[in-house]
């Protein structure tokens, strides 16, 4: 599922924990790893030492493991363009509990990465501390787009290998989508209602996406589809919360966020 992994590390305690995930995703798939760490150009051979220490002390025992150290002012714009030239699949990273101004405008790093990232980004929660093999829970969010079915087919892989229950959910505000009102009610005779043709349409992604995986269908109306999903990943105790980004930018981003990027910030856990 995962071959080539990239863990983006500030080496502070956030960043710790998402090396111990990276260390069991890289064990789990048999993946090549790569340590990256951005910093200014007069931190460069301080941060291949402590690169060096964490290898040591968190992957001595895993053989494909390289190191890279570059100087760049804007991480999240290094993060991304190493993950593109190294083709990594995956990215790994840390995030922060508080938020500054600026991060509130702007996003952090990780949710820009998030934003512009070339492959997918599993966000370590800062509380996360249990070893991947315990991710029992996973809930993918679907608004029924390509990305989002690309999310759902992820989880679906990600599940069968880590024997993973799995909801697959979907949130609605005062109405439902348009291409959902689109839909022939004749084609739903069992339950012609808008409810019955978002029931149908997540069980028929169900079957196709999440063969042999566990789990259960919910719809649930809110006008916020992230407290929805915040919301139900902490009273149902969610390991890993999975969500497609359209990859918003500009003006609309600045006034809304993407669903991606507040799930990253609001999520009681890790988010990929």
């Amino acid at each position: 599922m995962y071959s080539n992994i990239l863990l983006a590390t500030d080496l502070s305690e956030p960043s710790m924990l998402a090396a111990a995930a990276a260390r069991d995703l890289a064990t789990t798939f048999s993946a090549r790893l790569t340590l990256l760490h951005i910093c200014a150009e007069e931190s460069v051979e301080t941060g291949k030492e402590y690169l060096n220490v964490l290898r040591e002390e968190r992957f001595a025992t895993h053989d494909d493991v390289t190191l890279r150290v570059l100087p760049h002012m804007r991480a999240d714009v290094a993060i991304c363009g190493e993950a593109m030239t190294a083709k990594a699949d995956l990215i790994v990273m840390g995030r922060h509990g508080a938020h500054r101004i600026s991060e509130r405008l702007l996003g952090s790093t990780t949710e820009r990465v998030v934003r512009h990232a070339p492959c997918s980004v599993w966000v370590v929660h800062p509380a996360r501390r249990d070893p991947l093999v315990l991710t029992k829970h996973i809930m993918v969010g679907t608004d029924f787009s390509k990305k989002a079915r690309d999310a759902v087919a992820q989880t679906g892989d990600l599940a069968r290998e880590l024997g993973a229950w799995v909801t697959l959910m979907h949130v609605y505000d005062l109405f439902p989508p348009a291409s959902v009102l689109e839909e022939p009610y004749a084609d739903h005779p069992d339950d012609p209602s808008f409810m019955g043709i978002i029931g149908d349409k997540l069980d028929a992604l169900r079957a196709e996406l999440l063969v042999k995986v566990p789990g259960e269908c919910k719809i649930l109306r809110d006008k916020s589809t992230v407290t929805a999903m915040v919301d139900f990943a902490g009273d149902e105790h969610v390991d890993l919360v999975v969500v497609g980004t359209h990859g918003r930018t500009g003006a609309t981003r600045l006034l809304m966020g993407s669903v991606a990027e507040r799930v990253v910030r609001h999520a009681p856990s890790s988010v990929l």
